[in-house]
């Protein structure tokens, strides 16, 4: 930034005002210098900072050693020792001293699991042995009988040869095992052989030269014969030692078994092999199929024994002695008996040979028993006549019909009341379980009741069931119907004439009649419209509901979103009254108990909450607002509230207001909209310093409650000084490291989150901005005093609380640091203006407060 004359004699000022009350002191040029040097043993090791210089007695510096890629730091020798690095030395002498550093090497330790060795070369040194970085090349060799498997430890896999990178300590392992040779073992026959190891080196599984040893076990019904293949003879169990792949068969052959066939009853069974490996006499798994023929007059059962079931034939199967039993029994035949009608037949066996049930030639009798309302007729099929009961012969099957007839009953009905009965089919008799309908027909003016005597209930038309003689009355009553009334809203409903019942076709009258401050409003129910009073004709049971309403129920709500010319009002409908909220909205005034007369503004209709905005207001002048809210009654209105725009307040703010007394405890500041664009310049401004007491009157003035509360950088409490003193006490300035932060920004815990300080680039764009547009247009304090903020020469405190150029000089902070310990602010006194950035964090200037 380029700055006149004028502008740096103006930093010179500030600069030497902000100073006021440090203590300061100084030293003489008597003070002894020394020299400190380094090196470094072996010089490829690594670097040592600083390595040389002269620096004043007391200095303290910080050495440090930097090693060099696969070297490490030991430690110091000379006027400096130990091992810590980095390390911190006070001057009080010359300093000669050296770092000792080190070539990283590292050792190879290799193992090997199970019989063979490991070759390591050398591929790519940096030195001799071993160094960092050097590259090994391992090469697995196992012994005879042996094969390598894999690596473990600081190498994996099975790759062979393998590399290694000596970047540290190094542990690897090569894992051998034993070569396996395959057993194929065969049978001959049914059995199997199991394997057992008798002796095994180094505890492997099959492994080369182990012994083993094989049982041949034969299953049932079969037997061991010999082994065949790698091995001969028919020892069991035998021994062998495994020395390369073997294929032994173990052979076994079938046993022979005895078959025993019995009959009970009249009958044969033929056996016939059916599958016969062996070629011998009923051997070991050989089928034979049995077939049981019945002689005449008896029939096969069922097999007993060591078969069961009733399959003929059947197969067994030769695996052990068998003993079976083919069952034979009578024949037996169907009687069957048809019923024509509705009755039963009872049977009963008159004579049975051989005491078996229902055989051939067994005789039986035949007893027709008719069911309830019916009557036995006579026989048909292969019976004739009526007699009953009758006789016959079961040589085979037999089809034998029984005969029944309805029997005939009587249908009486009658009535009580006025009406008559219909019946469908019509007649006095019926055949039993005929299904009649009968219809209840009322004459005119009553209607049916329910249903007396062999029927009951009230449905109609309904059906009875004629099994047996019945006797059925109707009965009528007189048509009575009732009105029932209700209300909805407070008033009542007068009935005349008032009784419980009305005949058919009466006519009633029925006034609504509303309690005060309601209103009738329409007919529910059986009744529509809103006539009062109204008639109603009594065709059948009637309910009808007067409907009353009063006005709605309506509250404002608190005002919002206060601009400079525009605010948010509306209210809540909580009850319409008992009749729909046609219309609701709110009504505004300067001058108090606004109504529709005034200027409104409207929200739609129905209940809830509502709002509407406000614009076109002027800054500072007072408005009155109240809710409304329109039903068929007429139009309510809420509480009056009212509000000033373009104004903002606060009370005590704990840690931002000076002291918690009435001088301090309540503020007002009127609010400016920015129109000069660019940063902040379409914020809204407060139009006074944070904690003013009001406005200045002129661009000079030194009104200690006009200048508001003065802050130090990064701080939230305030400090108010009248010229003499500062409230509160000024403690040591505690410092700060960073931009202004939200949580100690004095307008936002004063004026709420959407409130803050603003940033240098936003006081800056202010000052440059035009003046036509309501900003500085770089001007002086009387432009500054002109502009839209109304700036004045508030002064500054400096951290010992004293105060300074009031009167003539106007300091803003701004939210931004330019160093650890100087702030950047707003500069405008009688001559010009700049943007500072050498304002000390202790120093406590004015603040602005902006909101986007």
């Amino acid at each position: 930034m380029v700055r006149n004359n004028t502008t740096h004699v103006a930093q010179l000022l500030i600069a030497v005002f902000i100073l006021i009350g440090l203590l300061a002191s100084c030293s003489d040029s008597s003070t002894p210098v020394f020299t400190m040097e380094a090196s470094v043993s072996p010089q490829e090791g690594g670097t040592v900072t600083p390595s040389f210089g002269e620096f004043e007695e007391g200095d303290t510096v910080e050495v440090k050693f930097t090693p060099e890629e696969s070297w490490f730091f030991v430690s110091w020798q000379g006027d400096i020792t130990g091992t810590e690095n980095p390390v911190v030395v006070t001057i009080d002498s010359d300093l000669f001293f050296t770092a000792v550093a080190e070539q990283i090497t590292h050792p190879l330790d290799i193992e090997t699991t199970g019989e063979g060795s490991v070759d390591v070369a050398v591929i790519e040194p940096k030195s001799t042995e071993y160094p960092d970085g050097s590259v090994l090349e391992l090469t697995a060799k196992p012994d005879n009988g042996w094969v390598f498997l894999e690596w473990q430890g600081d190498l994996e896999g099975n790759d062979n040869p393998q590399t290694l990178t000596m970047d540290e300590a190094k542990n690897v392992t090569a894992v051998f095992v034993r070569d396996k040779f395959e057993i194929e073992i065969h049978t001959d026959g049914e059995g199997q052989v199991d394997i057992e190891v008798i002796e095994e080196p180094a505890k492997d599984v099959y492994p080369f030269e182990t012994v083993l040893q094989l049982t041949a076990k034969a299953s049932d019904g079969w037997e061991f014969i010999g082994w065949e293949g790698d091995l001969d003879g028919n020892e069991n169990p035998v021994t062998f030692t495994v020395d390369d792949n073997v294929s032994i068969t173990a052979v076994f052959e079938r046993q022979n078994f005895q078959l025993n066939i019995e009959t009970e009853g009249e009958g044969t069974v033929d056996a016939m092999v059916v599958d016969d490996p062996s070629k011998t006499a009923y051997p070991f798994e050989t089928v034979v199929e049995l077939t049981a023929e019945a002689n005449e007059g008896w029939e096969f059962t069922r097999w007993e024994g060591d078969l069961s079931g009733s399959n003929n034939p059947e197969e067994i199967l030769m695996d052990g002695d068998k003993n079976i039993t083919a069952v034979f029994s009578r024949e037996e035949f169907n009687v069957n008996v048809t019923i024509e009608g509705e009755g039963d037949v009872d049977i009963e066996i008159v004579e049975e040979p051989a005491k078996q049930s229902f055989p051939f030639e067994t005789v039986i009798e035949l007893t027709a028993v008719a069911a309830n309302g019916w009557e036995f007729s006579g026989w048909g099929g292969e019976l004739d006549g009526s007699e009953n009961p009758q006789q016959l012969v079961v040589k085979e099957e037999i089809e034998v019909t029984a005969i029944f007839e309805r029997q005939e009953f009587e249908l009486s009905v009658s009535t009580e009341g006025n009406g008559s009965v219909s019946a469908d089919p019509s007649g006095t008799t019926h055949p039993f379980e005929t299904v009649v309908e009968l219809t209840a027909n009322p004459d005119d003016g009553w209607q049916f009741s329910q249903w007396d005597g062999d029927l009951s209930g009230s449905n109609n038309p309904e059906e009875i069931v004629i099994d047996g003689n019945k006797e059925v009355i109707a009965v009528f009553e007189e048509i009575k119907y009732t009105l029932s009334v209700s209300t909805q809203g407070e008033g009542s409903i007068d009935l005349e004439p008032d009784k419980n019942e009305y005949s058919e076709n009466e006519q009633v009258v029925v006034p609504a009649v509303p309690n005060r401050g309601w209103e009738f409003i329409e007919w529910k129910g059986d009744l529509s419209g809103s006539s009062n009073p109204e008639t109603i004709t009594m065709s059948s049971d009637k309910s009808i509901t007067a409907v009353f309403a009063t006005l709605p129920t309506v509250s404002t709500s608190n005002i919002s979103n206060i601009e400079v010319t525009t605010a948010r009002a509306g209210g809540n409908v909580s009850d319409n009254g008992g009749a729909p909220v046609t219309e609701r909205g709110i009504c505004f005034n300067t001058s108090g108990n606004p109504d529709l007369s005034d200027t409104c503004r409207s929200s739609g209709s129905g209940t809830g909450s509502f709002d509407r905005n406000l614009s076109n207001l002027t800054a500072g002048e007072t408005y009155y607002v109240r809710a409304y809210a329109t039903n068929a009654v007429g139009t309510a209105f809420g509480s009056e509230r009212n509000f000033r725009p373009g104004v903002i307040s606060h009370g005590y703010i704990n840690g931002v207001t000076p002291s918690n007394t009435s001088q301090f405890r309540d503020r007002e500041y009127l609010l400016v909209e920015a129109n000069w664009g660019g940063p902040g310049g379409n914020s809204v401004w407060l139009g006074q310093n944070l904690g003013s007491t009001g406005p200045p009157q002129r661009p000079t003035e030194t009104n200690a409650g006009q200048a508001g509360w003065y802050f130090q950088f990064n701080e939230s409490q305030g400090y108010f000084h009248d010229g003499n003193n500062v409230v509160p006490f000024m403690n040591r300035y505690m410092g700060s490291t960073t931009d202004w932060e939200s949580g100690n920004d004095p307008c936002n815990l004063a004026l709420g989150n959407d409130w803050r300080l603003p940033t240098s680039e936003e006081l800056d764009n202010y000052r440059t901005a035009s003046q036509s547009n309501g900003a500085l247009g770089s001007g002086n304090r009387t432009d500054a005093y002109n502009s839209d903020l109304r700036l004045h020469a508030a002064g500054a405190v400096n951290f010992q609380g004293q105060l300074g150029q009031r009167g003539n000089v106007i300091y803003l902070y701004s939210s931004n640091q330019s160093s650890s310990t100087e702030a950047e602010y707003l500069f405008v006194d009688g001559r010009a203006s700049f943007l500072g950035d050498n304002a000390s964090k202790a120093t406590a200037f004015p603040v602005r407060c902006i909101r986007d």
